[in-house]
């Protein structure tokens, strides 16, 4: 049994990952034309960024090398309203904390995380 993340390259077919989204989740905007050269990326956004968004995750395709900083501008590019909490937003990849300049792969959850404020 193969990995469901896994490039088919015996076939040269795409991952069984980029051929459908998950069910429940809004389908983004494909900025790839080939599965060879995109990566499939769950976004999760939560309080002010799931207000602004409408949702609390969807799907997006990013270029193969993409950094978290990559995937947050085409969030940003898609809902204007995220954009201005990019200095103070945070990311998290698979559940870990990580900077803008983060490498992403295929599967990878990247969490938008607001600002928090607090005493």
């Amino acid at each position: 049994m193969r990995d469901a993340g896994a490039k088919d390259t015996e076939r040269g077919g795409p991952s069984p990952r980029a051929r459908a989204p998950r069910a429940g989740l809004s389908q983004g905007r494909v900025v790839a034309s080939t599965a060879y050269d995109i990566m499939r990326l769950t976004i999760r956004l939560f309080a002010l960024h799931r207000e602004i968004a409408g949702r609390d995750a969807y799907i997006i395709d990013v270029p193969d090398g993409s950094t978290v900083a990559d995937a947050f501008a085409l969030v940003c590019s898609e809902f204007p309203g995220i954009a201005k909490t990019g200095r103070t937003a945070a990311f998290a990849v698979n559940r870990a904390h990580v900077g803008g300049d983060a490498p992403l792969a295929d599967g990878d959850e990247l969490a938008i995380l607001p600002p928090v404020a607090g005493g």
